[in-house]
C-alpha cells in the first residue's frame, strides 16, 4: 500500500502532452516536503491551490469542505485510502449530486474536451500545474476532487514508517508494531505492518500459538529484520518455535529449509523472500502455526515440510513450491484451514489436505500431478479426503471441479466434504507352498547318493 499521505496526490500525464523537462519536474514530487508532515493543514496555501487546479482545468469552482479525517464517508472500506462513493459524500455534506470523479482531469492524465495547446502553451500550462500541485501536496493531508464538491483532508497527527525497504519499493511505508501506523486529530487511527493494512490485535492483540522453550531468545522478530539472511541463520539457527512473528519480513535468501516454526505467530508476516539453501533437507515446518494473512508467494521452503494444523486464512501462496519427491514424501496441510488462501499456479504436487477448510481457497492452475490430463475420483481423494469446501473454492480447473462434486456429500449450507478415501481392498490369500520332505541323509556330503 502506498503512503496514504497525502492521498490522491499522484500526478499522472500523458508524455505527449508533457516534454522531458516537466516529466523530471513530475518525478520529483513524492520527494517534496508535506508527505510525511503532521503539522495542521495550512487551510489557506490548500485552498488557492484547489481553486486554481480547478480554474486550469476549466472546470467550475466546487464547494470547499474540510475534514478531519479519510472516515468522514462511514460506509467505505478502509483496507486502502482511495476514492469513496459519491453517494455516501452527498448525504454526508447535504450536496445533491457530487458529480464526476476529476482527479484524471486536474492532474492532467486527461485533456480537457475539445481543447488544443501549443507546445509553448501546453508547457505553461504544466509549469502552472506542478506549481499549485507542490503547493497542495506542502499543505494538507489529501483530497477528493468532484465536480460540485471538493473534500480536503487534514494531516494526521501521527505517522510511523518502516525503517529499510526492499529494492525497488517505496521507501515510505506505514509500519508499526506497538500501535497505530497512522492517527488523525478526530481519533481516526489504521495499524499496518510493512505497508499492509491489518486488524488491530494483529499488533495489540495477544500472541497466539504455543510459547517459546526456555532458554530460547524472545525477541526474534527484531533479530530477523534487523540481519541479513546469513546472520539470522547464524544467530538464530533453525528453532523459530512459538516465536511472536506478527508481520515480520524474512530477508531475501533466508533459508528456512529444516526451520521449525511451529506454533509460532505468524499473522501476516512476509515469508515471500525465503528460499532453501543449497544442502538438501527437510522442509520448514509449520505445524499449528498461525498464518492469518501471511505472505508466502513464490518461497520456496524445501521438500516435505509441514503445515498440520495451521491457520493460513486469507494467506497468499500464490506460486508457491511445496512439491514433494516421489521417494521421499510430500508436504502435508492435514486439518488446516485454508479459507480464502490463494494457491494460485502453486507446485503442490503430491501435497496431502486431509481434513482441511478449503472454503473460498483458490487453486486456479495449481498443479498437483506431475501427469497431466483429467482427474481421476482416486486424484481428488488421494489429496483432499474428508476436506470441506463450497461454491467459493476454485479448484485448479474444470476436470478437478467436477470430480470434486462426484466424490463430496453435502455438509452444511452450501458446503460439501470430500468422502474418505476407502482402504485398498486386501490381497488374495494364496495357500502357502508346502516344503517337500527332505530325503534320508546329508544332502551335501553323503557321498554315496
Amino acid at each position: 500500500m502506498a503512503l496514504p499521505s497525502p492521498f490522491n496526490t499522484e500526478i499522472n500525464f500523458s508524455r505527449l502532452a508533457a516534454d522531458e523537462e516537466i516529466m523530471r519536474l513530475a518525478a520529483r514530487l513524492p520527494d517534496w516536503a508535506g508527505r510525511q508532515s503532521t503539522a495542521p493543514a495550512d487551510r489557506p496555501v490548500a485552498e488557492a491551490a484547489i481553486r486554481g487546479l480547478y480554474e486550469l482545468a476549466g472546470a467550475p469552482q466546487p464547494r470547499l469542505v474540510w475534514i478531519d479525517s479519510p472516515r468522514a464517508d462511514s460506509d467505505w472500506n478502509w483496507s486502502e485510502f482511495g476514492t469513496p462513493r459519491p453517494t455516501a459524500i452527498a448525504a454526508a455534506h447535504g450536496v445533491p449530486e457530487p458529480g464526476e470523479f476529476l482527479l484524471p482531469l486536474l492532474s492532467g492524465g486527461q485533456a480537457k474536451k475539445g481543447g488544443w495547446f501549443s507546445r509553448k502553451r501546453r508547457r505553461e500550462i504544466w509549469n502552472r500545474r506542478l506549481a499549485l500541485w507542490k503547493e497542495l501536496v506542502e499543505s494538507c493531508g489529501g483530497w477528493w476532487p468532484f465536480e460540485q464538491i471538493c473534500l480536503v483532508c487534514e494531516r494526521p497527527s501521527q505517522l510511523h514508517l518502516a525503517p529499510e525497504p526492499r529494492p525497488g519499493e517505496d521507501p515510505l511505508r506505514l509500519h508499526c508494531r506497538t500501535g497505530p501506523a497512522i492517527s488523525y486529530r478526530d481519533g481516526f487511527h489504521l495499524y499496518a505492518l510493512h505497508g499492509n493494512v491489518v486488524p488491530a490485535d494483529a499488533v495489540t492483540g495477544e500472541r497466539t500459538g504455543a510459547g517459546r522453550p526456555s532458554g530460547s531468545p524472545e525477541n526474534l522478530a527484531a533479530l530477523i529484520e534487523d540481519n541479513s539472511a546469513e546472520a539470522m541463520a547464524r544467530l538464530v539457527g533453525k528453532d523459530l518455535r512459538g516465536a511472536d512473528l506478527r508481520g515480520v519480513r524474512f530477508p531475501e535468501g533466508a533459508d528456512l529449509t529444516g526451520a521449525d516454526l511451529s506454533g509460532a505467530d505468524l499473522r501476516y508476516a512476509d515469508l515471500s523472500f525465503a528460499e532453501p539453501g543449497w544442502t538438501a533437507g527437510a522442509g520448514a515446518r509449520f505445524t499449528d502455526a498461525k498464518l492469518v494473512g501471511a505472505d508466502l508467494r513464490h518461497a520456496d521452503f524445501g521438500i516435505v515440510g509441514d503445515f498440520i494444523g495451521a491457520d493460513l486464512t486469507d494467506a497468499e501462496l500464490t506460486g508457491a513450491s511445496l512439491g514433494g519427491a516421489p521417494e521421499v514424501g510430500c508436504w502435508l496441510f492435514n486439518g488446516a484451514t485454508l479459507v480464502r488462501t490463494k494457491l494460485v499456479s502453486a507446485h503442490l504436487v503430491g501435497a496431502d489436505f486431509t481434513g482441511a477448510d478449503l472454503t473460498g481457497a483458490d487453486f486456479t492452475n495449481a498443479r498437483l500431478c506431475y501427469i497431466s490430463g483429467s482427474p481421476q475420483p482416486d486424484d481428488v481423494l488421494r489429496h483432499f479426503a474428508q476436506c470441506t469446501w463450497g461454491a467459493t473454492t476454485k479448484w485448479p480447473d474444470a476436470g478437478w471441479a467436477e470430480v470434486a462434486r462426484r466424490v463430496s456429500d453435502p455438509f452444511g449450507q452450501d458446503s460439501f466434504r470430500v468422502r474418505e478415501k476407502p482402504p485398498p481392498p486386501p490381497l488374495p490369500q494364496q495357500p502357502r507352498p508346502q516344503p517337500s520332505a527332505l530325503p534320508q541323509g546329508d544332502p551335501f556330503f553323503d557321498l554315496d547318493r
